[in-house]
């Protein structure tokens, strides 16, 4: 999740779409909730004293019609974005993309390459495989059918195109373009405010923030730990968020 790449912590036991709790030591801060890109969503603005208060807001809101944006531009389920659409035309020709979607298409793959397919954005090929809310995994079969569709080696990338050159292929951007958006948000905000943007765990921070850190055994809001953000980002993702009991395995989204 993120554009992770020379800039981002995974911390693999944290809380994915959980909102962190941040201390705010300041008297007046904005906050925007809600959700955004598959999660949670959270952008606070400190500011200096209750004038400023409805300006904040008004950047915080901004701040979220920039994730809004860029969630339009990256979703890969949403028949009008731009990975949608280049998923739909896997096998045929190359689709037009835009510098943005391919920038992140160009991380992705670079990530992939310096981790040797541990970050694989083709794997949206399995999507549907596995129901997490309906408590079932994935047919053995059908992963087994579908896994030679997995392959970031194979997409075709050229300046303002791309290509998925077998039928089935299909990508998914979601774990770089939470980062992205959480940090293209806090960009938005002014720079005289401190703030924090948290896009379903990916958090970016402007100032000094306290992140409680989620006991990934403990009951929901019972903190580990905490680290202390300044002027930083930060990835997480916890397999308790998105899991199932399957017998005698924990299954889950990672």
């Amino acid at each position: 999740r993120g554009i992770r790449q020379g800039w981002m912590l995974a911390l693999c036991f944290v809380a994915c779409h959980k909102a962190p709790r941040a201390t705010l030591p300041g008297p007046v801060h904005a906050t925007v909730t809600g959700e955004a890109m598959g999660g949670q969503l959270r952008i606070i603005v400190r500011c200096d004293d209750v004038d400023d208060h409805a300006e904040a807001l008004a950047a915080a809101l901004a701040a979220r019609g920039e994730i809004a944006r860029i969630e339009a531009l990256a979703t890969d389920w949403r028949p009008e974005g731009e990975v949608a659409r280049l998923n739909a035309a896997a096998g045929g020709p190359a689709t037009a993309i835009s510098p943005e979607v391919e920038e992140l298409l160009r991380r992705s793959l670079a990530l992939a390459r310096a981790t040797d397919g541990a970050f694989d954005p083709t794997i949206g090929a399995l999507w549907g495989l596995w129901d997490f809310e309906g408590h079932r995994a994935a047919d053995p079969l059908a992963l087994a059918e579908r896994l030679p569709l997995v392959g970031w080696e194979r997409v075709e990338l050229a300046p303002g195109a791309a290509r998925l050159p077998e039928l089935g292929m299909a990508l998914t951007l979601g774990g770089i373009a939470q980062g992205y958006a959480a940090q293209r948000a806090l960009a938005i905000v002014p720079p005289r405010w401190e703030a924090l943007v948290d896009v379903s765990g990916d958090i970016a921070v402007r100032g000094k923030w306290t992140i409680e850190i989620q006991d990934p055994v403990g009951p929901r809001g019972q903190s580990v730990g905490s680290l202390v953000l300044e002027d930083a980002v930060l990835t997480t993702s916890g397999d308790y968020e998105r899991g199932f009991s399957l017998g005698d395995r924990w299954v889950h989204h990672i």
